[in-house]
C-alpha cells in the first residue's frame, strides 16, 4: 500500500527556531530530503506565506528567498508552502510563489472557518495547481462538523483534506473516529498532521493510515512547534517494517537525520510539562513562550494560564489575548495582597571596586558604541540591512563566543579565570553571609562558572549555576560542568526555596524591563536568602543612559540607584541588594 509522507520540518520547525532557520539549513535539508525520496517538503515561516511580523515572529529571510533555494534542490521532491488567510494575500504572496514553482499550496484555517479559504482554493483550483486544505486545531470540532467543513472544501476544488491536531490533543480513539468519518464520506485523499504533546504523534499517524489516510505529515527529529511533530524517521521506519510503500530510501533518510540532529535540531523538542498541559487543555503548544512571558509579567501560574486559555478557546492569531487573560487572572489572584516591602542594601568590597572610575579611550568607546547602537536599532526594528552585521550581533546578543571571547569591542575580549579574583569574591561572600558547607548555593548568570568552581573548591559542594549563554556553559571547567544549567533568571528550573542562598550579579540590566519584576520574584522564590547586584548610572540624564548603553552592548536598561531600589520594593524583594556605579572616564 502506498502512503505519501510530507516533510513539514522547514515550516513547522521554524516555530522551534523562532522563524530563523537559515538559508544554509534550507539548502542542505532540501538536498538531502530530495536524495532520500521524500514526497514533499514544506518551507517557510512557521505561520506560512506573508506571516513574518512582530506579532508572530520576524524571519530574517523573505518568502521568495526561502522558496528559491528550496526549489533549486528539490528536483524530484515536491515543494510545498503553507498559506493562512489573514497573513497571506493572493496577489502579494501566492501569485509570486506560483511563479517561483511551488508545487503544493496547503491552505490552513481554523477547523470551523473553512469559508475563509474560499477565494484562495477557488483561484488555485482554477489554475490547476495542487491545493490541500488544512483544518487546524481539529480537536475543537466533532467529526461530523469536520466532515461538513471538508465537504465544503472538496466542492470548492481542494485536492485533499488534512486534519491538523495542532494542540496535540488527539488520542487513538479520536483519531480513529475522525479519520474514519472523513475517509468514508469524501472522494479526495485525507491526511493527518500530528503533534506530540501527549507522546502519541507516531501512534496517531499510524492509526490514521490504518483508517484510510493517504497523506501523513511529519518532521525530522520531531522538529516542530511546542512538543514537536510526528517524528518522520520513526514513522518511515515503522511503515517500511509493515510493508507500506513510502518511496523513501531509509539509508539516505538517516543521512538527513544525522545532519539535522547535529545542527539545527540538536535540541530536539519533547513533551515538556507545559506541552502536556497544552495538549490536555487543547491549546496550541506553540503558545508556550507567550504563556511563560505573560505568566512572568503578571505573576500567575503558567499551567493555570494554559488551562484558562483552553477554557476560553484561544486559537492561533490570538496571541494578544494570552496577555489579557493573564492580566485578568492576576487581578483576581493578587487582589488585596499588596504590602510594603523593604529590600536590604549591603556594602561589599568587591562591589565598591567595580564602582571605581574606568578610563576608556575615545577610540575604544566609539568602536563599542557603533556595535551597541546598531544592536539596539536592530532589536527595535527587527531587521538589519547588513546581513553580516546581523549575524555578528545575533551572536553577541545571545552571548555567544564573540561576546565572551571575541574582540573587546564586542564584549569581554576574553573571559578568563583571573588568579585570585574569584577567590577574593568568594571569601567575602562566605564571611558576609556566613555560608555553611551544607548550604545549597545558586549563581544566577554564572557565565563560565568560575564562581561555582571557586566555592566548590573552598568546600561548598552544593553550589550550582545557571546562565542563558549556551556557549559559556559549554566553555566551563570540566570539574563543574555538570553543575551548570542553560536557563534564564526569568524561569529558574528549581523548586521554591530549593537553595539556601542565591546570588545574581550584573544581570538584571539585560532583562526586558517588563520582565525585571518577574526575575526578581524568581530569585526570591527559589532561594531562602539572596544577593542581587546591579549597575547604576550616576543620574537619570539622557547622556548617562546613552553612555552606559553604548558601552554595555547587551544591556537594555539603564537605571539609577534610586530607581533600582524602587523596583526592588515594588517587586516584593526583601533580601540583600547592592549597586555598583558606572563611571566611565572617556579620554
Amino acid at each position: 500500500m502506498n502512503v505519501l509522507i510530507h516533510d513539514s520540518t522547514l515550516r513547522d520547525g521554524n516555530h522551534a527556531a523562532k522563524h530563523k532557520l537559515s538559508i544554509g539549513v534550507i539548502e542542505t535539508h532540501c538536498n538531502l530530503a530530495n536524495r532520500a525520496g521524500i514526497n514533499s517538503v514544506e518551507v517557510g515561516h512557521g505561520n506560512g506565506l506573508g506571516a513574518s511580523s512582530f506579532q508572530v515572529g520576524i524571519s530574517p529571510y523573505s518568502d521568495k528567498e526561502m522558496i528559491m533555494v528550496a526549489k533549486k534542490f528539490l528536483t524530484k521532491t515536491k515543494l510545498a508552502v503553507h498559506v493562512m488567510p489573514g497573513f497571506a494575500t493572493f496577489e502579494r504572496d501566492i501569485k509570486p510563489a506560483i511563479d517561483l514553482g511551488v508545487d503544493i499550496f496547503r491552505v490552513g484555517t481554523h477547523c470551523t472557518e473553512s469559508n475563509l479559504a474560499t477565494s484562495f482554493i477557488e483561484k488555485l483550483a482554477s489554475l490547476n495547481i495542487e491545493v490541500l486544505s488544512c483544518l487546524m486545531m481539529s480537536h475543537m470540532a466533532e467529526p461530523e462538523k469536520l466532515l461538513a467543513e471538508a465537504k465544503y472544501l472538496e466542492n470548492l476544488g481542494a485536492n485533499g483534506i488534512c486534519i491538523y491536531d495542532s494542540a496535540g490533543s488527539f488520542d487513538i480513539e479520536r483519531t480513529e473516529e475522525t479519520i474514519t468519518t472523513l475517509v468514508n464520506n469524501l472522494t479526495i485523499p485525507v491526511g493527518f498532521h500530528g503533534h506530540n504533546n501527549l507522546g502519541l504523534a507516531v501512534a496517531n499517524s499510524y492509526v490514521a493510515l490504518q483508517k484510510g489516510a493517504k497523506i501523513l505529515d511529519a518532521s525530522i527529529c520531531s522538529y516542530g512547534a511546542g512538543a514537536g511533530n510526528t517524528q518522520l524517521e520513526v514513522l518511515a521506519s515503522l511503515l517500511e517494517s509493515k510493508s507500506y510503500n513510502t518511496g523513501i530510501n531509509l539509508s539516505k533518510l538517516y543521512d538527513l537525520v544525522t545532519y539535522a540532529s547535529s545542527t539545527y535540531a540538536i535540541n530536539k523538542p519533547f513533551p515538556s510539562t507545559l506541552s502536556i498541559v497544552s495538549g490536555i487543555s487543547g491549546v496550541f503548544s506553540g503558545f508556550a513562550n507567550h504563556v511563560l512571558k505573560a505568566s512572568a509579567i503578571y505573576n500567575v501560574d503558567s499551567i493555570d494560564l494554559f488551562k484558562k486559555l483552553g477554557e476560553d478557546g484561544i486559537v492561533g492569531g490570538q496571541e494578544d489575548q494570552i496577555y489579557s487573560v493573564a492580566s485578568i487572572m492576576a487581578s483576581k489572584t493578587n487582589a488585596n495582597h499588596e504590602k510594603e516591602n523593604t529590600p536590604r542594601f549591603i556594602n561589599l568590597n568587591f562591589i565598591d571596586k567595580k564602582s571605581s572610575p574606568r578610563k576608556v579611550s575615545n577610540l575604544e568607546f566609539e568602536e563599542r558604541k557603533k556595535y551597541s547602537l546598531f544592536a539596539r536599532l536592530d532589536e527595535e526594528n527587527q531587521t538589519a540591512n547588513d546581513p553580516l552585521m546581523h549575524t555578528l550581533l545575533e551572536n553577541v546578543r545571545h552571548q555567544g563566543k564573540l561576546y565572551f571571547d571575541g574582540p573587546r569591542s564586542l564584549g569581554y575580549g576574553g573571559y578568563k579565570s583571573v588568579k585570585d579574583y574569584w577567590k577574593s569574591i568568594a571569601n567575602e561572600l562566605i564571611d558576609k553571609f556566613n555560608f555553611s558547607t551544607n548550604d545549597t548555593i545558586l549563581d544566577i548568570g554564572c557565565a563560565k562558572g568560575y564562581m561555582v568552581q571557586e566555592l566548590t573548591k573552598r568546600g561548598y559542594p552544593k553550589t550550582y549555576g545557571i546562565d542563558i549563554s549556551e556557549y559559556a556553559i559549554n566553555s566551563s571547567p570540566s570539574s563543574i560542568s555538570e553543575k551548570l544549567i542553560n536557563a534564564s533568571v526569568v524561569k529558574i528550573p528549581f523548586p521554591t526555596n530549593f537553595f539556601d542562598f542565591s546570588l545574581c550579579i550584573d544581570v538584571l540590566q539585560e532583562i526586558p524591563k517588563e520582565l525585571i519584576p518577574a526575575s526578581i520574584r524568581e530569585i526570591s522564590r527559589v532561594s531562602k536568602n539572596s544577593l542581587v547586584v546591579v549597575p547604576a548610572i550616576k543620574d537619570n540624564s539622557l547622556k548617562s543612559k546613552n553612555e552606559f548603553l553604548s558601552w554595555s552592548i547587551t544591556a537594555i536598561n539603564a537605571k539609577t540607584s534610586e530607581q533600582w531600589e524602587e523596583l526592588f520594593k515594588t517587586s516584593g524583594y526583601t533580601n540583600y541588594y547592592s549597586v555598583f556605579n558606572i563611571d566611565l572616564k572617556i579620554e
